[in-house]
């Protein structure tokens, strides 16, 4: 078990830059990014927080990692299946990860030379929240 959270946790870096433990169970968002992200999520699997997580990076949103109590609850979901599913997973979000960046590739050269197509920057105050 410890070693799939240790490969699944490599393969999500490639989804999610920045974030060390895409799997804690506990995510806070405000009100404004979770009505933003939430019915964006494609997936229902393992790897759906992985993909709240590229979403909101990609959408511009600030990612922290704050200490919280936690307590392990006795009982595994994990069974000898799980590794493939985790996987799937991974593909499925890299695969929609890849198509969103080639769709916005494409319209990049349909406006012709890089111009009217412009990318807003997020970051401002109060993301992240």
């Amino acid at each position: 078990r410890r070693l799939m959270g240790v490969v699944f946790a490599a393969l999500a870096s490639t989804c999610v830059r920045g974030v060390p433990d895409t799997q804690c169970g506990f995510k806070l968002l405000s009100r404004r990014a979770a009505r933003e992200l939430f019915p964006s999520l494609q997936i229902r699997g393992w790897a759906y927080d992985v993909q709240l997580l590229a979403l909101a990076q990609a959408r511009g949103y600030r990612i922290a990692s704050v200490p919280v109590a936690w307590r392990d609850v006795e009982g595994s979901k994990v069974t000898p299946l799980t590794p493939l599913q985790m996987a799937a997973d991974l593909v499925a979000l890299r695969l929609q990860l890849a198509w969103s960046a080639w769709r916005r590739g494409s319209r990049r050269e349909e406006a012709g030379s890089g111009t009217g197509w412009r990318v807003a920057s997020r970051s401002g105050a109060g993301r992240g929240e």
